[in-house]
């Protein structure tokens, strides 16, 4: 969904070069030579029995591109003018919508008139006309909200110290219908809240924290959703990667609540090293075995984590990280990396990877059939670039969507005014928000707020076909031969070498086989192909 950190840290798109977006597998044969097969690419895992998460939907479609017409206007100033206004957070209740952030008023489709709304507001989901009676009064800007287990109430979290008056550090429940702070719920935080979800009947929290409802928890909790009592669940954020303290900056769960996966400004978490991301095993109260040294480089020194968003796919049979950090060749700064959830892997390896070149990703929405992502970048498959385009960069201005398989970029563009932050992307049943902090979306002035419906024509991704094994296996070697061998799916036969083939494949940057031709590229950025 999307949690940048303020205070703390003040298919066309196909032709690629290279590595610019790779499978890990893949790429790690490099320097003994490149393979390349007949195996189609990863067959899509079903969705596990426990259903989706709460706050997210099915997709079968990619959004379209033209963002509805019916969606409020949020005003303030924009990004990357000084105290921009901002859409950090949207949940839909029924068929209301409630919208949170940094903003001083919103106005109706198609009217200039200002409605003073600071923070937070509600709108009818089919006219877009904002509520009357849903005005709660919070003395600061918020960060997340999540939707109640009762379905007519929603959690908010953020800076604020009160709410209608009331002293409410930090959480709230709020009843939607009237805008009213729920006064049976009083469990509150000692400091930040930064993220927040609702699974079935627990509240999972991560931020900046020491005690939740009294009860000391460093950085991480989990809450009873109804009655606010504080559960065992107690992995405490120990060292910070980078400053004097510790914080959460985004954590996923997945529908069962059993994982979580948490990313931040640490390099010890249950008394485990792990760097800036950590997965945990919720119901045995313990760190995951999984850990990866993905994010032990060095970014730009400027940022104390490079970690913005984390979240699960609706299945959680992987999870998708996005980062800042600038520029660096090699690691991944600036990036959208697939990791598959297996809670064993200790030297895990991202699936693939795809770069900005040089731009902040800021926010994800994972679905069915694509990755969003939203920053501030100019590119995707970017993996050369350092403030450029490079080879098989496209261009995607701030959005962009990426097949779940490969990472490859799809058609989507609809294109925004950059701006600073995306700060929240959120795919639901009917389509896909987003929370920004400036107003220009596909030539269109939309104010902070946006939603793109799915397409009534259209919007389909194709699905690869699973291929039946054995299947035949190609692999260059350093000495320019080309070798072949039978693949069964746990085992190759002995390699035989291929005669008279008049290439030297020492030289082939990257190969595939495609209906019965192989592609392959050199040096001079040239694309080859033969049978």
């Amino acid at each position: 969904m999307g949690n940048f950190g303020r205070d703390w840290a003040d298919r066309d798109g196909t032709t690629r070069h290279g590595s610019t977006v790779y499978l890990r597998a893949l790429a790690s044969t490099l320097a003994l030579g490149l393979i390349f097969s007949l195996l189609g690419p990863f067959s899509a895992i079903p969705a596990s029995a426990d259903g989706l998460p709460e706050d997210r939907g099915s997709h079968t479609k990619v959004a379209r591109e033209n963002p509805a017409s019916n969606v409020p206007f949020v005003e303030g100033i924009t990004a990357p003018t000084n105290n921009y206004s901002y859409v950090s957070g949207v949940a839909e209740v029924g068929n209301t919508v409630v919208v949170v952030g940094k903003f001083p008023s919103v106005r109706n489709p198609g009217s200039n008139t200002s409605i003073p709304r600071t923070n937070i507001f509600a709108y009818d989901k089919t006219t877009g006309l904002v509520r009357n009676d849903f005005i709660p009064v919070v003395d600061d800007y918020i960060d997340q909200i999540a939707v109640a287990p009762d379905g007519q109430s929603v959690f908010i979290v953020g800076k604020f110290t009160s709410v209608n008056g009331q002293p409410s550090f930090g959480l709230a429940k709020l009843n939607v219908s009237n805008g009213q702070r729920d006064a049976s719920f009083t469990t509150t935080t000692a400091g930040r809240v930064q993220d927040i979800k609702v699974r079935g009947n627990r509240m999972f929290l991560g931020g900046n924290f020491t005690h939740v409802g009294g009860i000391a928890r460093e950085k991480i909790a989990v809450v009873n959703a109804t009655t606010g009592a504080v559960e065992p669940f107690n992995v405490a954020v120990g060292e910070a990667r980078v400053g004097d303290f510790s914080w959460v900056a985004s954590i996923d769960v997945t529908a069962d609540g059993s994982q979580m996966i948490a990313a931040g400004n640490f390099v010890e978490i249950g008394g485990q090293s792990r760097s800036q991301v950590a997965l945990l095993n919720v119901n045995s109260n313990s760190v995951a075995a999984w850990n990866t040294d993905g994010y032990e480089a060095e970014c730009s020194s400027g940022f104390w984590t490079y970690m913005r968003d984390v979240e699960f796919s609706p299945d959680a049979s992987y999870f998708v990280i996005a980062t800042t950090g600038a520029a660096f060749t090699g690691t991944l700064c600036d990036s959208a990396a697939r990791w598959e959830n297996q809670p064993t892997d200790s030297d895990a390896e991202e699936t693939w990877a795809d770069w900005s070149g040089g731009d902040t990703l800021t926010a994800l929405a994972v679905t069915d059939v694509a990755i969003y992502v939203g920053g501030h970048n100019r590119w995707m498959n970017n993996y050369l670039g350092r403030d450029s385009a490079r080879e098989g960069a496209v261009e995607r201005l701030g959005l962009s969507a990426l097949d779940p398989l490969n990472g490859v970029p799809l058609k989507w563009n609809p294109g925004r005014d950059r701006g600073a932050v995306v700060f929240t992307l959120n795919g639901t049943n009917g389509g896909l928000y987003l929370g920004a902090d400036t107003d220009l979306v596909n030539g269109q002035q939309k104010g902070k707020l946006v939603f793109w419906p799915f397409p009534v024509v259209g919007g389909l991704i194709p699905q690869p076909t699973p291929v039946n094994l054995p299947v035949t296996v190609f692999e260059t070697r350093s000495d320019g031969s080309l070798t072949t061998a039978s693949y069964n799916g746990t085992t190759a036969s002995a390699p035989v070498v291929v005669p008279n083939t008049g290439v030297n494949w020492a030289q082939i940057l990257g190969a595939t086989v495609e209906a019965g031709k192989v592609y392959y590229t050199k040096s001079n950025n040239l694309l080859y192909s033969r049978t």
